[in-house]
This record gives structure tokens, C-alpha cells and sequence, in this order.
């Protein structure tokens, strides 16, 4: 099974979108009233329409607002009765999310501490261009995750996910690849459309074999090979 970690995904363009501003603050921004939502505070700055959520925080999905992430990340999910939840995807820096552009019916939620950015009055050429940029991401991130979607068996489709993870989220070290963001065994599972059950099981299965190494707060490591 060692072989799936090093198969057909690696390279593909996933958060490489507007990289200038995936790691930290913006400079400047003074934060000017804390707007409470169900999950608690959230930092907003009038004059810039800039929101920080904090981890694990829900974010409520308005029209005609599109949400540009500035830094962070954030995991979309939808529901239906047949299939239960399942992720629509896990969006960073670059890319746009909104009810206006398709998210109808999402629930997004940030799995780090995530800056946004409202682009629904912005009528400036540079602002339409960066709308198109990150439209593009997100077709990108989409198309990418279909890939993932469409690999057989399921134990497969998961190793896909871990090394679009690992290329995209993954923070190399001495041991190997670790995939600096904590993600339950539900999220997981909602990513490839399986249960946490089975990834329970599957990451136990690649743990033996010494592929993978759960670290401390669900982070994974995916090992180097020998």
C-alpha cells in the first residue's frame, strides 16, 4: 500500500493561488468591533470588510457576499438525506466561497484562525481581477478533488487524499511530511465520501505498516519512505 502515497497526484495545483499572502497577517489593519456569532467573537474591521475567525468557528454564508480567504483555511461541507454529510472541499489562501458562486446549502467552518476578506461591493478593476484569480483556484481545488474522488478501491482514494494533503498543507521535516492542520477522522471521511469507521480502520492498517504516524492534536505525518 505504500505505493498509493506516491501515485498520479503529486504537483497538482491545489492552494497555490495568491501565495503572497498565505502566511501571516496583513500589516495595518486596525480592528475596529468584534461582531459575536454562534461560536463566539469573531474580529471584523469595517472599512477593510475583513473578518478573522478563530479555529474551529462556524461562518455564516450571506448573500450576496463572496468570501476571499486571505490566510487560513476552511472546509466546506453539504448534506443530503441519501448520503449524510459530505465536503465539498478544503479551501486556502486565494480562493472564494459564498452562497452566490454555488455554496448554497454549505457549512463552512475554519480549521485554523482564518482572515477573510468581503468582496460583495467591489466594483474596481483589480478587485474583478482578483475575483477571476481565485475563481480559478477553486476550479483548480475542484478538479483536484474529483481526482481524488474517482480512485478505486476506497483505501486508494484515501492515499490520494493524504498526498494532495501532504503536498498542498505538509510541512516537511526530518521524519517526513506533516500535515500541519488538524483534521478529525470525520472530516476525513467526508473528504472521499466514506465513513470514520473506515478511516479509523485505514489509518490503522497504514500505521503498521509504518506509512503513517499520527502526531499530537490529530496532525499526521506521512513518513518518508525507506
Amino acid at each position: 500500500m505504500k505505493r498509493f502515497l506516491s501515485e498520479s497526484l503529486r504537483g497538482k495545483p491545489f492552494f497555490n493561488a495568491v501565495a503572497s499572502v498565505a502566511c501571516g497577517k496583513r500589516v495595518g489593519v486596525s480592528w475596529q468591533t468584534v461582531m459575536m456569532t454562534s461560536t463566539g467573537p469573531v474580529s471584523v474591521s469595517d472599512a477593510l470588510h475583513y473578518y478573522t475567525y478563530s479555529e474551529g468557528s462556524s461562518i455564516d454564508l450571506v448573500e450576496p457576499v463572496i468570501f476571499y480567504i486571505d490566510s487560513g483555511l476552511v472546509m466546506l461541507c453539504a448534506n443530503t438525506p441519501e448520503e449524510g454529510d459530505y465536503s465539498v472541499g478544503i479551501l486556502g489562501p486565494g480562493m472564494v466561497f459564498g452562497r452566490t458562486i454555488a455554496d448554497e446549502g454549505c457549512q463552512a467552518v475554519a480549521l485554523v484562525t482564518t482572515q477573510l476578506r468581503a468582496l460583495a461591493s467591489t466594483q474596481t478593476i483589480a478587485d474583478l481581477n482578483l475575483l477571476n484569480d481565485a475563481l480559478i483556484a477553486r476550479l483548480r481545488h475542484t478538479h483536484t478533488l474529483l481526482e481524488v474522488a474517482n480512485q478505486r478501491p476506497v483505501m486508494r482514494r484515501f492515499c490520494s487524499l493524504l498526498e494532495v494533503l501532504g503536498n498542498h498543507l505538509g510541512r516537511t521535516t526530518p521524519q517526513g511530511v506533516l500535515i500541519d492542520v488538524r483534521l478529525t477522522h470525520q472530516q476525513l471521511a467526508t473528504l472521499i465520501g466514506s465513513t470514520r469507521v473506515t478511516i479509523t480502520r485505514m489509518l490503522g492498517e497504514l500505521k503498521d505498516q509504518g506509512v503513517v504516524c499520527q502526531m499530537e492534536n490529530q496532525r499526521l505525518l506521512l513518513r518518508r519512505a525507506a
